[in-house]
């Protein structure tokens, strides 16, 4: 069954999640929000809505993704790190989960905001909850191909855009660059469940603008055990590229004028970087030189998911953007001095 906003009500009612009367009195309201996935929002009046997704395409990779956020929001029922799960269905890859009424993503949020310590202290409660409560789990998992891209040939692309051609040909032609990256891979230490795609977007806040806002995790697909480092990396990262989208980038290349011509400048986010790890270490009761260590690694993931996260924007660019550019100078800069990146970059002392 392929869901649409016709049918949708029908399916709804045959599964016992919304009444005749309220398709009757009108309350029902179903708008489209899919993207990569089919999804519909289901607004009932008073009453609590659902968020309906459903795969678009019937592929392997598709299919494999539907059932490991499955397996994630069935895992995480009780959990509060991610919106309510309300149904499954296998036989037509659905599911219907809470829709977070009010809410926005972090992307959506820091638009119109400034970033605030209490967003970054509750995605390092939401990520701290996840690992701590699959710590010591021994399931199979895979590390990020970013990690071996000294060993990816183009060739083995369907489609490859010009822009992440030469991507590939940057990063490729850079020894030390490989080397930094195949370090990275050799110490990865998979310890429990991991996001394994956190960025903004794919954070919900509630309450943004108040002193505790709710933050919630979604879009689970690729979802594996794995090496916590890169989950808590990838916030490192977005903030990073928040400041580096931030520069005028069409107006010079030159890195001290970029810097200080930045219209949101580094030191005014790294308050909420801090809180955001301050908050994770603390969930993870990691203190001295544990917690030391793991910011450092965490911080050269977050390095290498930057260039992953400048590949993902450019999918469909025939020249590299400024943007791309300044993001993998930036993740070099990072690799080889993650130290000084912590203590200038993040604003995190040792002290």
């Amino acid at each position: 069954m392929t869901l649409t906003t016709r049918n949708l009500p029908n399916y709804l009612l045959s599964r016992g999640l919304i009444s005749y009367e309220s398709v009757v009195d009108g309350d029902l309201m179903i708008t489209d929000a899919s993207h990569r996935n089919r999804a519909f929002r289901v607004l009932r009046g008073a009453q609590p809505g659902y968020f309906v997704k459903q795969i678009r395409q019937w592929d392997p990779v598709s299919i494999a993704g539907w059932q490991q956020e499955d397996a994630c929001y069935r895992r995480f029922s009780s959990s509060t790190f991610l919106p309510k799960h309300h149904k499954s269905d296998v036989e037509s890859r659905i599911l219907v989960l809470e829709l977070v009424s009010g809410s926005e993503t972090l992307s959506e949020y820091h638009r119109r905001a400034s970033c605030s310590v209490a967003a970054g202290r509750k995605q390092g409660t939401a990520l701290s909850a996840l690992h701590r409560a699959t710590q010591g789990a021994e399931e199979p998992g895979k590390v990020p191909w970013i990690l071996s891209v000294q060993e990816t040939n183009p060739a083995w692309f369907d489609s490859l855009s010009l822009a992440n051609a030469r991507l590939l040909q940057i990063v490729q032609g850079y020894p030390e660059y490989c080397e930094l990256l195949s370090d990275l891979r050799s110490e990865w230490q998979p310890s429990c469940l991991i996001h394994g795609d956190v960025k903004w977007d794919n954070f919900l806040i509630r309450d943004a603008d108040s002193h505790n806002p709710e933050v919630l995790l979604v879009d689970w697909e690729m979802a594996g055990f794995g090496d916590p480092c890169w989950d808590a990396g990838s916030v490192f990262q977005a903030y990073l590229n928040f400041w580096i989208y931030s520069m005028p980038l069409h107006e010079t290349t030159q890195a001290d004028l970029l810097v200080s011509r930045a219209q949101i400048p580094i030191e005014r986010l790294q308050p909420a970087i801090r809180g955001f790890w301050d908050s994770y270490a603390s969930g993870m009761s990691l203190d001295g030189q544990s917690a030391h260590a793991m910011l450092i690694r965490s911080a050269r993931c977050g390095a290498a998911r930057m260039i992953q996260s400048a590949y993902e924007m450019m999918h469909h660019w025939q020249q590299m953007p400024p943007a791309g550019a300044a993001m993998l100078q930036t993740s070099f800069n990072v690799l080889t001095r993650p130290t000084d990146a912590v203590r200038d970059l993040f604003g995190i002392s040792d002290e």
